[in-house]
């Protein structure tokens, strides 16, 4: 109130009454004769100094509205920002490779189940297809099989360890087509050619295997169970190249050394 008036509390507000003439107006505020009164103004629950005379409440609206669109946008793999790669509570571990699917088969197939290792190299020989990988013609000497041959004849055996003789002997040519000149997988096409009771196939796939690796104990093993079998069924069997010598022992060296000293 004015110093030289005292305030009425009971005194009504006269519409018609024109402003003080003491009182300034802002010269930074112009005048807006065609801005008419919001009928709906936001309310303003606080007010920061630094908004300018914005209200903080509004302010973080906006703010917090743009922020929930964009996090929004980033979960569903839009473009508010985020990559897919990024989504918030996504799971961004890679799948497993066909590698760390062949070392999952091959611990389940150690460990006895058979079914686990199947699903493993299954997953594995569908992936290395899906990124097209290409028939290799290795795996003889010391030159590696594909990964390719490596699954199917691992997944040969799984079929075989489940009595599946006729996916293991699939299998097992998958592998000898992907890698012709890798004596494992001869031996798997000769295991499961034997599971089926095809004595003369067996013999001639493990033929094939020993001589691509004469020094296969495992092969020399099979080879000799064939031959009683063969042996039993009036079946021939092929030749096979002899096993490599065996080097001398250090004692057997040394005499011989001695003795061709004449000492």
């Amino acid at each position: 109130p004015r110093p030289d008036r005292e305030p009425r509390p009971d005194r009504e507000p006269r519409p018609d009454r024109e402003p003080w003439p003491d009182r300034e107006l802002r010269p930074d505020r112009e005048s807006r004769p065609d801005r008419e009164p919001s009928l709906n103004p936001e309310p303003v629950l606080s007010q920061d100094p630094r908004d300018g005379g914005g209200g903080g409440e509004k302010r973080g609206d906006a703010g917090g509205a743009s922020g929930t669109r964009d996090t929004l946008q980033r979960d569903d793999g839009g473009s508010g920002g985020g990559a897919p790669g990024n989504r918030i509570g996504g799971d961004d571990s890679p799948p497993p490779s066909a590698e760390t699917l062949r070392a999952l088969g091959s611990a389940a197939f150690q460990a006895g189940a058979f079914s686990e290792a199947e699903t493993h190299w299954t997953s594995a020989i569908e992936m290395e297809q899906r990124d097209g990988a290409k028939t290799g013609k290795g795996g003889g000497g010391n030159s590696p099989p594909p990964l390719l041959a490596v699954l199917y004849s691992n997944r040969s055996a799984a079929h075989l360890a489940q009595s599946n003789s006729r996916a293991a002997l699939s299998d097992a040519l998958s592998a000898v087509g992907f890698a012709p000149r890798w004596a494992r997988a001869r031996s798997r096409q000769a295991a499961a050619l034997a599971a089926l009771g095809r004595t003369e196939g067996a013999a001639l796939a493990l033929a094939e295997g020993l001589k691509l690796e004469p020094g296969s104990n495992y092969m020399r093993t099979e080879w000799a169970k064939l031959k009683v079998r063969a042996r039993a069924e009036g079946v021939g069997m092929p030749e096979v190249p002899p096993p490599p010598a065996l080097a001398p022992s250090a004692g057997a060296a040394a005499e011989a050394h001695r003795a061709a000293r004449g000492g």
